[in-house]
């Protein structure tokens, strides 16, 4: 059990001010709980921690496990939504990276093992369980479908950006909303922007979906 409790990780607060207690992991995830992330890491170490990121492709800058904190698990790290959608494309895939392919014929790096097929389908499910998502998100909106789909939001500070990730059997689809400029947003978050967004995609996608991912 997590315990998703105020002075459970130092400065990290959740994005709504509110805290939901002990929680399984699967809800704390599902929820996007920042507390319970936060402690996470904590008992993994900064430097695990860091090195898995760093492993994923998800590092941009030349910054330090002690720089960035306990903050690094709730998006501290600067990345790219197409280096978000490698990685969770790793999720989906079993727990082995490919990389995007962009054009026909582009040479690509031999695939390897990130996270055990275990570790990977468990974070699936997690994601793809509309109750494990109460009470955080809403039952039946952008975060739900009628066919299973992971589905992961995120919102940073002061509501600069908002992006989803979400996958199905056969499609990843990835969104960011922001604006050009860095500024601030008039309160849209991952859920109530970019998750509808993509919502849209893989519903009009679904005839499509069956075998598996797309690595496009």
């Amino acid at each position: 059990m997590l315990d998703d409790g105020p002075g459970h990780a130092g400065a990290i607060h959740n994005a709504d001010a509110r805290y939901l207690g002990p929680l399984p992991p699967s809800q704390a995830l599902a929820n996007s709980r920042n507390v319970p992330a936060a402690e996470v890491l904590r008992r993994l170490g900064l430097g695990a921690g860091f090195d898995l990121f760093h492993a994923l492709g998800l590092q941009m800058l030349r910054d330090t496990p002690d720089s960035l904190g306990l903050a690094m698990a709730i998006g501290a790290m600067p990345t790219s939504l197409d280096r978000l959608a490698d990685a969770y494309m790793t999720l989906a895939d079993d727990g082995v990276q490919h990389g995007l392919l962009w054009y026909r014929g582009q040479p690509r790096a031999p695939a390897r093992r990130v996270f055990s097929v275990t570790a990977a389908r468990e974070v699936g499910l997690f994601l793809s369980d509309p109750l494990a998502r109460l009470p955080s998100f809403a039952r039946y909106g952008s975060t739900e479908y009628p066919f299973p789909v992971a589905v992961k939001t995120g919102t940073s500070q002061g509501f600069r950006d908002a992006w989803t990730l979400a996958w199905s059997p056969r499609f990843l689809v990835g969104a960011w909303v922001g604006r050009s400029n860095a500024g601030t947003m008039a309160g849209l978050g991952g859920a109530n922007s970019a998750a509808d967004l993509v919502h849209a995609v893989l519903l009009g996608v679904a005839p499509c979906d069956t075998g598996r991912p797309e690595r496009q």
